[in-house]
């Protein structure tokens, strides 16, 4: 079988807003241009998975069956508009908080990046990761894959702080999801 060319997105400030823990599927809202840029990207025969943090649960503010229901809904509505997510893989993990793992599944260490390849046959070399935050950035740069941040969710922030330090330099800066697919199908990978 031959490797899968895949777009990991980040969820909360990539592809909905962010909302600050997200604990309900009330509260996701997809942002501007998301479904219009993850149907053009599965047009393109791109693989979708998505990777997210979720300290909430380490921090009680949401259970995991909360969360499992928030991402069935997700890609229930997605599924309405053609879009196939591969997976959604999450860390519910927290150093500081719950049982306070030190895992390497929380961005931006590339656990969750890794159990996806192995499952999914991906050529990470050939593939992306989208973030809005750096430690999105850090984890798709330790998994060989090419970074791209988005300026939505806390991508314009945290760029904005970390280029007067220049900490952290993704491979791409798109305005938003829809700016990234648009560029990407028509590179033509």
């Amino acid at each position: 079988m031959g490797k899968n060319k895949t777009i990991f997105l980040d969820r909360d400030g990539t592809i909905n807003k962010e909302v600050n823990y997200l604990s309900s599927k009330q509260q996701l809202e997809y942002l501007p241009g998301t479904i219009t840029a993850l149907k053009l990207l599965a047009s393109d025969n791109w693989q979708l998975i998505i990777l997210t943090n979720q300290s909430g649960v380490a921090r009680g503010l949401i259970t995991e069956d909360q969360l499992r229901d928030i991402h069935n809904y997700m890609l229930e509505t997605l599924k309405r508009d053609d879009i196939k997510i591969t997976h959604i893989y999450y860390c519910p993990h927290h150093p500081d908080y719950g049982e306070k793992v030190d895992c390497d599944c929380r961005k931006p260490k590339p656990g969750m990046i890794f159990k996806a390849a192995q499952e999914f046959q991906i050529d990470l070399h050939h593939s992306y990761l989208v973030g809005d935050k750096l430690d999105d950035i850090l984890a798709g740069q330790a998994a060989g894959l090419k970074s791209v941040l988005v300026k939505t969710g806390y991508g314009e922030k945290q760029w904005r702080e970390n280029s007067q330090k220049a900490e952290v330099t993704p491979d791409y800066i798109f305005d938003d999801l829809l700016e990234f697919a648009k560029w990407v199908v028509n590179k033509g990978e």
